[in-house]
């Protein structure tokens, strides 16, 4: 019998980035979700990221994946999410696997949207704004 191989996908992660306003304050953030293409059917994982953030520049750096903290079946990827308010001005993104291996993407946020100006490296990162 032979064994099937599943096609391997072009990319390990996606990166989405969007904003959304806070109706409390009145303000908007943007929010950074970093999530595994791979989908789990038992739970949801927590994605394991290492977050620096600085004026012009933000570094996650992913150490692994972690077993939710209630263990209720649930399906889909693993996620880490965070928000930052008031962004703007053009960051770089650097992302870096376990392996040391980094994505780095560009990109310019005005008060009405998120632009992609550069994407410095291809490899295990698909960057996505909403």
């Amino acid at each position: 019998m032979k064994k099937i191989k599943p096609e391997a996908l072009p990319y390990q992660y996606r990166l989405i980035f969007s904003k959304k306003s806070n109706q409390i304050n009145k303000t908007w953030e943007a929010n950074i979700r970093l999530e595994t293409i791979q989908e789990f059917i038992n739970f949801q994982y927590e994605l394991l990221v290492e977050e620096a953030a600085n004026q012009f520049e933000i570094k996650l750096k992913i150490l692994g994946i972690n077993t939710p903290k209630l263990l209720i079946p649930g399906n889909g990827p693993a996620v880490f999410e965070k928000s930052y308010p008031q962004l703007s001005g053009e960051y770089r993104i650097e992302i870096a696997n376990m392996d040391g291996i980094k994505n780095i993407f560009k990109i310019k946020i005005s008060k009405d949207k998120i632009r992609l100006l550069k994407n410095l490296q291809k490899s295990f990162v698909d960057f996505i704004i909403e």
